[in-house]
């Protein structure tokens, strides 16, 4: 567990709360944030008192027990670390998208989530109303999700992110950009944009 909390460069705001009151106090349990009273105390293999938890609480799906921390995967780490960065007031819905497609830093003040497939495109418009930019195709493509303000040429950037991923008619399809106050634009997907290039915004 250390050595998580130490890879993931987050030390003493990683936060366990079924055996937090066998750990050290977290940052958020010493500022008050978190009542440490309420977490629980939990060790062993065993599954058996999350069971229970699960069984008072009446939730009957859940995985079998398996895997461990994502936290361990090299690029969700990077990906907490550049939330944590660029985005301190981040929500729950940009830790949850922290797992959903593919991640690209444009620039210190804009990063942008990519969908890689039908469920992830459907996840993204879900929780398009946190975006300050959802960008969604009118062809087989798709759906850009962005944190930060998005200037012309970033708009034009991500048409082109779009076009490399999607299978846009050059001349006749674009993606639409849709803004927090209502307001739309839209994009030509004339260009892609290169490997290189993409590359070296990925997170």
């Amino acid at each position: 567990l250390k050595h998580i909390e130490k890879e993931s460069g987050l030390q003493g705001r990683l936060l366990r709360p079924l055996c937090a009151r066998l750990m050290t106090e977290t940052e958020a349990e010493k500022t008050g944030d978190v009542d440490r009273s309420r977490l629980l105390a939990i060790s062993g293999r065993s599954r058996h008192r999350q069971m229970e938890l699960a069984e008072k609480y009446g939730i009957s799906e859940y995985n079998s027990p398996a895997g461990g921390c994502q936290l361990t995967d090299v690029n969700i780490a990077r990906r907490v670390r550049d939330l944590f960065t660029y985005i301190p007031d981040f929500s729950m819905v940009d830790v949850y998208l922290i797992a959903v497609g593919r991640h690209f830093r444009l620039h210190d003040g804009l990063k942008v989530i990519v969908g890689r497939n039908q469920v992830e495109n459907d996840e993204l418009e879900k929780y398009g109303r946190d975006a300050d930019c959802l960008a969604v195709p009118d062809f087989k493509g798709p759906v850009l999700f962005a944190r930060g303000a998005v200037s012309e040429e970033d708009a034009a950037l991500m048409g082109k992110i779009c076009a490399r991923y999607g299978r846009p008619v050059v001349g006749d399809d674009s993606l639409v950009l849709k803004g927090t106050s209502g307001e739309t634009k839209r994009v030509a997907c004339n260009e892609t944009i290169s490997g290189d290039l993409l590359d070296r915004m990925r997170i």
